[in-house]
């Protein structure tokens, strides 16, 4: 993907800013009556180019973000998935919001990985209801004290429940 933006996000006029996205996904699936399955992974690689350096610091720079997720389901009722994830990039103040709580890095990095569980159940088709567990090992550059307020990438860890119906 390669899209010119409008710093603004109003008009044509006035200077563009770049990216590039170049990625590579792949899945696989094992389907039979009681068991499904399924390994994916995408890896996805974006290239800036900011002609407004007010929205960083470098006139470009670049970002890379992995994951590799495994599911199963028996009898296609009760299942689960487990996910690695990395996100690793060049360092940038401005862009990554140095010297702000929570959000930023005080390193300009925005360098984060981790780890997420899922626990699903389908009662009937169309829907799940599951619980999710998101573990962060390394948050915007650091593991502890990355935003320079004493916050931990675990600070950021998650947990979510939801109900999800498709039509």
């Amino acid at each position: 993907m390669w899209a010119p933006t409008h710093p603004s996000g109003v008009g044509e006029g006035g200077p563009r800013n770049y990216f590039t996205d170049i990625a590579l996904d792949a899945q696989y699936q094992y389907i039979t009556d009681d068991n499904i399955v399924t390994l994916t992974t995408a890896w996805i690689h974006e290239m800036r180019r900011f002609n407004n350096t007010t929205l960083a610091a470098h006139q470009s720079n670049s970002l890379d973000t992995a994951q590799l997720t495994g599911t199963y389901f028996f009898r296609r009722r009760i299942g689960g998935s487990a996910q690695l994830f990395s996100t690793t990039g060049t360092s940038d103040k401005v862009m990554y919001a140095s010297g702000t709580a929570v959000l930023g890095s005080a390193s300009g990095n925005p360098a984060t990985r981790g780890a997420m569980v899922e626990l699903d159940f389908l009662p009937w088709l169309n829907t799940k209801l599951g619980v999710q567990y998101t573990a962060y090992t390394r948050f915007n550059g650091a593991s502890s004290n990355y935003d320079g307020f004493g916050r931990h990438a675990s600070d950021n860890n998650t947990v979510y429940l939801f109900i999800w119906i498709a039509f």
